[in-house]
C-alpha cells in the first residue's frame, strides 16, 4: 500500500505529465491579442480540472484499503464486546446463584435407629449385664427375660431405669415399703424415666422410652424387695 501510495503522489506533484504545461504560462513583457489571453485562460482551467479528476480518482483508489482497515477494526471491536458481555454474564450467573448457596440449611444428622437391649436375670438374683448403652434421643427397647423357674411373688424382677445422679440404693429401700405399687414408691416416682412390670420364672416383658439427650450414667435397679443390693447396673448414654 505504501509503493502504491507513493506512486500517486510523485505523479500528483510531477508537471512533465501535463502535456503542453508551459504553454500555459503567459509572460507580462510581451503583449497579446484578446484571443491569445482566452486561449492561454483555457487552456489553464484545463489542466486544473483534470487535477482535480486525479487527486478524485487518487482518493478512490484509497478505499479499498481504507475500507479493509475499517472492517478489521469493527470485528476486533465485536470480538472484544462479545468477550466482555460472556464475562458479565458469567459473573451474574455466578452471583445470581451464590444467595442460593447461603439460604441452603444445614441438613440435621439423621437420628440414631431404634435399639433393643436385652437382658437377662435368674433364681441366682442377678442381672446378665451391668452395663447398657444407647445414644443421647435414640428410641430404646428394654427386653428383660426371667430365666429361672421361681414365681413372681417368692422371685420376681424388674427393671427400672432412673434420672441422673438418683440414688439406687434408697429408691430400692423405699421400694420394699410399697408391696401395693408393685413396689414403685410414688413419693420416688419423679425420679424414675422408664420400668417393666414385675416377671417371674419363665416369663418376659419390655418397655420403650426415648433415651435422655444429656450423655451420663443412669442407674437401673430392680424394685423387688432386697434384690437392689446385687440387681443394679448403668444406662450408658454416649
Amino acid at each position: 500500500m505504501k509503493r502504491i501510495i507513493a506512486a500517486h503522489a510523485a505523479k500528483a506533484f510531477s508537471f512533465n505529465w501535463l502535456p503542453g504545461a508551459r504553454e500555459t504560462i503567459c509572460r507580462r513583457s510581451k503583449p497579446a491579442a484578446h484571443s491569445n489571453i482566452f486561449v492561454c485562460t483555457a487552456k489553464m482551467r484545463l489542466r486544473i480540472s483534470e487535477c482535480a479528476g486525479f487527486f478524485f480518482n487518487f482518493a478512490i483508489s484509497l478505499k479499498p484499503f481504507i475500507m479493509k482497515k475499517l472492517t478489521y477494526s469493527i470485528l476486533a471491536g465485536l470480538a472484544l464486546f462479545t468477550v466482555a458481555s460472556c464475562s458479565n454474564n458469567n459473573s451474574s450467573k455466578t452471583s445470581t446463584e451464590s444467595p442460593e448457596a447461603v439460604s441452603e440449611q444445614p441438613t440435621k444428622p439423621e437420628a440414631a435407629a431404634a435399639v433393643t437391649l436385652d437382658l437377662s436375670a435368674g433364681d441366682d438374683m442377678k442381672y446378665d449385664k451391668d452395663t447398657l448403652k444407647a445414644k443421647p434421643g435414640q428410641q430404646v427397647t428394654v427386653v428383660l427375660h426371667h430365666t429361672g423357674k421361681q414365681s413372681k411373688a417368692s422371685m420376681g424382677h424388674d427393671f427400672v431405669l432412673l434420672k441422673l445422679g438418683a440414688d439406687y440404693a434408697a429408691f430400692g429401700a423405699a421400694a420394699t415399703k410399697a408391696p401395693d405399687r408393685e413396689h414403685l414408691p410414688a413419693d420416688l416416682m419423679s425420679q424414675v424415666i422408664a420400668h417393666t412390670d414385675i416377671i417371674g420364672g419363665g416369663e418376659s416383658t419390655q418397655v420403650t422410652f426415648t433415651a435422655p439427650s444429656v450423655a451420663g450414667y443412669y442407674p437401673y435397679v430392680c424394685s423387688f424387695p432386697g434384690h437392689y443390693t446385687m440387681m443394679h447396673g448403668v444406662l450408658v448414654i454416649e
